[in-house]
């Protein structure tokens, strides 16, 4: 009999309390994001130390380690940036040449025509292009929202640019839809955890953020697992 398909366990992901040194932990990392620049790193960092954590099978909340932190954590940015940047301009490329590129050709071709004066034919077509290009920049942004949850675990699992191969984060979703979804809103949730910290004048966000972080890394372990476990042999491994 073949192994059961991996699910994804919400409530191991938030169960950080099950370590008994986690707020310890927890608030170590959150007074690291009093450094500079630095700080952000080390979040991004123990992040990315516990989705190793998790992945290995690793029992309660690693140590934060500072320096190797915000190290992984400043390769980790730059790899999301340099994957962001090509998303954002073919979004605002696309929203920006829908718009107007219609309603150019349309008013030089009333103009060529002698037909430019109190013509309302151009503002029309700026309108219905304006309005399919909000259209189009809500469903890219989805789009992009979406993709970027599994790019975060590729990038975790050392690809570089996975952007460039978003067909495998497609298909990786496409298989296993009920757990990815639990993993979104699994996000959800830590995002809305990392959020609470404002409640308290911003102080608790010192503990609220690493939190989410924590959490997020787990999750995403947890994804990790069930892609690995669907995956079809010949993708295995790419």
């Amino acid at each position: 009999m073949s192994e059961a398909p991996r699910q994804i366990a919400l409530g191991d992901a938030f169960a950080v309390t099950s370590d008994a040194r986690w707020m310890n932990k927890v608030l170590t990392v959150g007074a690291c994001t009093l450094i500079p620049l630095a700080g952000i790193f080390q979040l991004l960092g123990y992040e990315e130390r516990n989705y190793r954590h998790a992945q290995e099978g690793g029992e309660g909340l690693p140590d934060p380690i500072l320096g190797e932190d915000i190290v992984a954590g400043f390769m980790m940015w730059l790899k999301s940036l340099a994957n962001m940047l090509p998303m954002l301009l073919v979004t605002l490329g696309c929203f920006f040449g829908c718009t107007f590129v219609p309603t150019l050709v349309v008013a030089g071709g009333a103009s060529a025509a002698g037909m430019d004066q109190d013509n309302p034919l151009p503002a029309l077509v700026m309108m219905v292009s304006m309005l399919f290009s909000y259209a189009g920049l809500f469903v890219g942004s989805l789009l992009i929202g979406v993709l970027s949850i599994d790019f975060t675990r590729r990038l975790f699992n050392g690809e570089s640019l996975p952007v460039l191969s978003p067909g495998v984060s497609i298909r990786a979703i496409r298989r296993n839809v009920g757990p990815f979804l639990l993993t979104w809103l699994g996000s959800m949730g830590a995002g809305f955890v990392g959020s609470l910290g404002v409640v308290l004048c911003y102080v608790g966000l010192f503990a609220t953020l690493p939190l989410s972080m924590v959490i997020r890394g787990r999750l995403l372990a947890q994804w990790d697992a069930v892609v690995k476990a669907n995956e079809p042999v010949e993708e295995f491994g790419r």
